[in-house]
This record gives structure tokens, C-alpha cells and sequence, in this order.
């Protein structure tokens, strides 16, 4: 229930829904004039780079440099949400997330950890028979990585169930350290979640943007991909919000 709530909530608080919505009410309503400003105002506001960038500045964590890992973990945790599986060509397509699996592998490279957690099951509603992790595992190894250097958890929905079900598969040990490994902008509510699991550990952000290197036009002028970036930074804001409240962080 608890996931298809998550799912319908992102759904209802999507930006592009609401001025949508709002352009369509402009076509019944006498006021036309009010309703279209308002519908232009939440389009140049959504779209706004700079905006965005402030904003999801409030709950990402900066980048961190290979060199100020000063540990050696024994698993770095890489946390599901950027592939997707492919059955007409029988491969992987990986999506915007995806820099989580090449910053662990680059980690992994530079022996910064020993093996790959890889978490994830379907965060589909319905058509979900395809395991994320198991793919991801079948990558790896494809690449040269020793299956023996592998463990995959390819039960989990949600972030809380990433948590949960990572904890039972390593049964945290007090001479091995963990890194978890996902985006910038989802490390806040992973972290929490792992540590109310009873798995301490760091965490390495990835797909980390920095407003600070934006230039003159994303100030003014409108970009149709943060638009859409707003879906994953509203489902983190809520996600912080509902996780708290359920007691699940």
C-alpha cells in the first residue's frame, strides 16, 4: 500500500500535471486571463535552472573527492533506479542515475571498496518480474568484475526496503565499513533510512550538479529538462517528508 501511495503522490505533485491542468481550466473558465498567467508563471518558475538549483541545493550533498576517501570499505551499497531491462534486445538501458554504478565501479577500480551491494528490485506497479539487481550483477560480470566480489538484494520497492533488506543480507560486522552509493540529491533520505535499518555508513553522491557553475542563460532562460528534474526533486522533498511522519526515518 505504502508504494502505491509513494507512486500515486509523485504522480499528483508533478509540476508539468498542474500547469497542464491549469491550461485546461482556461478553456472552461470565464477568467482566462488569471488562470494563463498563472499557468506562464509555474512554467517559467519550473523551468528555471537557477531556481531548481537552489532549492535542491537544500537537501543535496557535494560531490566528494576519490582522494578524501580515506577508508578502504568492504562493500560499497549501490542503491537501484537506473536501468531498466530491455527483454526485445536482451540487455540493459541504463537512465539518468546510472552515474551510481559508474562511480562504484571506478571506486571498485581504484580499490577504494572490495565488493559491490547491489539493491534493487522492480519499482514498477505493475509488468515487475524483472529484477533490477539481477541484471546489474549479470552486467558486472559481462565487464570483468569476479562474481565471487558480488552480492545482490533484488527484493526491495523503495528506499526503506533497500535499507531493510541490505542489513539482513551483510548483518552489519564492526570491522567492516560500508559505502553507500547513490544519487546527491537522494543520499539525505538513504543515509537515514540505513541507519534506522542499523547499517552505519558513509555515503559517496553521485550525479552531484553544483549550481555554482551555472551560466548567464540559466538564469533567464527556460530549460525543459528541469522541468522534469522538479519529479525527482518534489519525490525526495515528500518521500523526507512521509518517511518522518511513517517513523520509517
Amino acid at each position: 500500500m505504502f508504494f502505491i501511495l509513494s507512486k500515486t503522490l509523485s504522480f499528483l505533485l508533478s509540476p508539468l500535471l498542474w500547469v497542464v491542468l491549469i491550461l485546461f481550466l482556461s478553456i472552461l473558465a470565464k477568467h482566462k486571463k488569471k488562470l494563463l498567467i498563472t499557468a506562464l508563471f509555474l512554467l517559467f518558475f519550473f523551468s528555471n535552472s537557477f531556481i531548481f538549483s537552489i532549492i535542491k541545493s537544500t537537501i543535496d550533498t557535494e560531490a566528494i573527492k576519490y582522494e578524501n576517501l580515506k577508508k578502504q570499505y568492504e562493500y560499497g551499497i549501490v542503491l537501484g533506479g537506473f536501468s531498466s531491462f530491455d527483454k526485445d534486445f536482451n540487455r540493459l538501458n541504463f537512465h539518468k542515475a546510472s552515474d551510481r554504478l559508474w562511480q562504484a565501479i571506478l571506486l571498485y577500480k581504484k580499490h577504494k571498496i572490495n565488493k559491490f551491494l547491489i539493491s534493487g528490485g522492480s519499482g514498477k506497479l505493475f509488468n515487475n518480474k524483472y529484477k533490477e539487481a539481477d541484471f546489474v550483477k549479470s552486467y558486472l560480470i559481462s565487464i570483468g568484475i569476479p562474481q565471487i566480489d558480488i552480492l545482490i538484494e533484488n527484493k526491495s520497492k523503495n528506499t526503506f526496503e533497500n535499507a531493510i533488506n541490505s542489513a539482513k543480507i551483510l548483518k552489519p560486522q564492526k570491522d567492516h565499513k560500508y559505502l553507500l552509493i547513490t544519487s546527491s540529491i537522494h543520499t539525505l533520505r538513504a543515509k537515514k533510512c540505513f541507519e534506522k535499518a542499523g547499517l552505519k555508513v558513509d555515503v559517496f553522491p553521485t550525479n552531484y550538479i553544483s549550481y555554482k557553475n551555472l551560466n548567464f542563460n540559466d538564469y533567464l532562460i527556460p530549460n525543459s529538462a528541469v522541468l522534469f528534474s522538479w519529479n525527482e526533486l518534489i519525490h525526495e522533498i515528500s518521500g523526507l517528508a512521509i518517511y518522518k511522519i511513517s517513523g520509517k526515518i
